[in-house]
C-alpha cells in the first residue's frame, strides 16, 4: 500500500512541476508585419545582407534557400555559392516573404595605386583595389605614409579624425558620387561602371574642424576587356560600346558619357547652340565646318567638309563606326538577326544589341526583331525591363540604344519613336550614313540629311 502511494506521490510531483514549468515560459511573440527585400545580387564567394524589418522586433525569423547550391543563408546573409538565381524565404510566425537572390561571377581584378597626391606641401599614397563584377566595383581605400615626423602626424589625423567628403569615379563628366568615412580601411562602392572604359578617381578630405577641403587625389585607370561584351563588326573585328549616349555642354564645351543606357535629353535639344550651358544629345554631322555639329543651321552644305570624328574629345581610342561597321553587326555577323530586338527599358523606347557570345541571364526575357503591334507601347510589347531586370541584362553584356528623336534647326521631334545614331562615312554633299532605331525595324543602317541633329553612340575596338 505505502508503495502504490509513493507512486502516486511522484506522479503529483511531476505533474506540478510540469504545470509550473508552462506558468514560467515566456510566450513567443505574434508576429503582425514581415518586409524583406525583392531581390538582391551578390557575387560567387562573398555576401549580401537581406534588410528585414518585423513587428514586433524581437518576433524570430527563420531562413531558408530555395537552392543552396546557388546561394546560402544565415541570419539574413546570403553567400553566393556558384552562378544562377535561388529565392531566399524569410518565415516569423505565420507570414512568410521571398526574396530573389542573382549571384554573379566576379570575372577579373583590376589593381590601382592612387600616387598624384596634393597636401600642402607634403605627400601620401593611397592604394586602392578595384575588383569587377560586370555590375559593380568596390574600391578600397588604406592611406600609408613614408614620410617624416610631421608628414606622418598630418597622415595619422587624416586616417583618425578628418571626413572623405567626396569618393568618385568619372568618365568623362558622369560620375557615382557616395559619402565615405575614412578610418583606417573601408570600402566604397561604385555602381554602374563599365567594362574597357578610362576613369579617373577623386577623392576630397575636409578638415572636420575648419572645413577645409586640403586634400586632393586623383588618379586614371582603365577597366578591362571582357568576351562576352564583344560585338563583330567585321570578319576580324570586335568592338564595344560606351557606357552611353555621347553629350556636350556646348559653352563649356565639355564632353561626357549618359549615365545610364537608356538617357536621352529630348526636347531640351531644342536649345542647340554654342552659348547653351545645358546638355545636348543631338548634333548635326561633324566637320572641320561645324563644331562636332553643335549647329542649327537646316543647309546641308554648311554641314559639307571632311569628317572629323566625335571620339577626339573622348581620348584615344574611342570611334565612331562606319556604315559597312553598322551594317555587318546587324546582318553578317553569326545569328545577327537574334542579336537585336525593339525593346522598352526604365520607360524609354529603344532597341537592344546583343553581344557575338550571348546567354540569356536568368530572370529576364528576349525577343529578337522590331516591335509588336502599333503604337508607343510596341516597343514594350516586344521587350519591357525595369531598371533591375534592365541591370541583369546590362551585366551579361546587352547595350541599349535609346529612341534619340532628331533635331532640324531648332525643332527636336519623334524622341521616343525613332531616330538615327551617326556612323563616320559620309555619303555625296548632302548625306551621311546613320543607324536607325524604329519600332517597324528595330534597327537597320540608313542614309541621312547632314543637318539632322542625331545621337552619337561611340566605340572602342576590343583588346585581345
Amino acid at each position: 500500500m505505502k508503495r502504490i502511494q509513493s507512486i502516486v506521490l511522484c506522479i503529483i510531483t511531476i505533474i506540478v512541476c510540469m504545470s509550473s514549468c508552462k506558468k514560467n515560459e515566456t510566450p513567443s511573440p505574434q508576429t503582425t508585419s514581415l518586409t524583406i527585400d525583392e531581390s538582391v545580387t551578390v557575387v560567387v564567394g562573398q555576401t549580401a545582407t537581406i534588410k528585414a524589418t518585423v513587428e514586433p522586433a524581437n518576433a524570430a525569423i527563420t531562413w531558408e534557400s530555395s537552392n543552396p547550391e546557388i546561394c546560402t543563408v544565415e541570419n539574413g546573409v546570403v553567400t553566393g555559392v556558384s552562378k544562377g538565381t535561388a529565392m531566399v524565404s524569410a518565415t516569423s510566425g505565420e507570414i512568410r516573404k521571398v526574396c530573389k537572390v542573382i549571384v554573379i561571377e566576379n570575372l577579373y581584378n583590376v589593381t590601382l595605386t592612387l600616387n598624384e597626391v596634393e597636401i600642402g606641401t607634403s605627400g601620401a599614397t593611397y592604394d586602392c583595389v578595384i575588383s569587377d563584377d560586370l555590375a559593380y566595383y568596390s574600391v578600397s581605400c588604406v592611406l600609408t605614409s613614408e614620410m617624416g615626423t610631421q608628414e606622418e602626424m598630418i597622415a595619422k589625423s587624416i586616417a583618425e579624425m578628418d571626413e572623405l567628403i567626396a569618393l568618385y569615379a568619372t568618365a568623362g563628366m558622369s560620375y557615382t558620387y557616395s559619402d565615405f568615412m575614412l578610418h583606417g580601411s573601408q570600402q566604397q562602392v561604385f555602381t554602374g561602371l563599365k567594362h574597357q572604359t578610362d576613369y579617373t578617381i577623386y577623392a576630397f578630405v575636409m578638415d572636420t574642424n575648419t572645413k577645409e577641403v586640403y586634400l586632393y587625389v586623383t588618379s586614371s585607370f582603365t577597366t578591362e576587356a571582357n568576351a562576352s561584351y564583344a560585338f563583330s563588326v567585321g570578319p576580324n573585328k570586335q568592338i564595344c560600346f560606351s557606357s552611353g549616349n555621347l553629350q556636350c555642354q556646348p559653352s563649356t564645351q565639355t564632353w561626357r558619357f549618359a549615365a545610364n543606357q537608356y538617357d536621352v535629353i529630348g526636347s531640351d535639344n531644342s536649345n542647340c547652340s554654342m552659348d547653351y550651358s545645358g546638355w545636348i544629345d543631338l548634333f548635326g554631322w561633324s566637320t572641320s565646318s561645324t563644331y562636332y555639329g553643335i549647329c542649327t543651321s537646316d543647309n546641308a552644305l554648311n554641314y559639307n567638309g571632311d569628317f572629323v570624328d566625335w571620339g577626339n574629345e573622348m581620348g584615344e581610342e574611342w570611334f565612331t563606326l562606319t556604315d559597312d561597321e553598322f551594317a555587318y553587326m546587324t546582318y553578317e555577323r553569326l545569328n545577327a538577326d537574334q542579336l537585336y530586338g525593339a525593346a522598352c527599358v526604365n520607360g524609354v523606347n529603344g532597341c537592344v544589341v546583343l553581344p557575338d557570345s550571348w546567354t540569356l541571364p536568368e530572370g529576364v526575357t528576349f525577343t529578337p526583331g522590331g516591335a509588336i503591334g502599333s503604337g508607343n507601347d510596341s516597343f514594350a510589347q516586344a521587350n519591357n525591363y525595369t531598371v533591375e531586370q534592365w541591370q541583369i541584362m546590362e551585366s551579361a553584356g546587352a547595350v541599349f540604344l535609346p529612341c534619340p528623336g532628331t533635331r532640324l534647326g531648332t525643332d527636336v521631334s519623334d524622341v521616343q519613336y525613332g531616330g538615327f545614331y551617326w556612323s563616320s562615312l559620309g555619303a555625296g554633299d548632302y548625306y551621311a550614313g546613320a543607324l536607325q532605331i524604329s519600332s517597324y525595324a528595330g534597327m537597320e543602317p540608313w542614309a541621312c540629311d547632314r543637318q539632322n541633329g542625331n545621337a552619337v553612340r561611340l566605340v572602342r575596338e576590343m583588346v585581345k
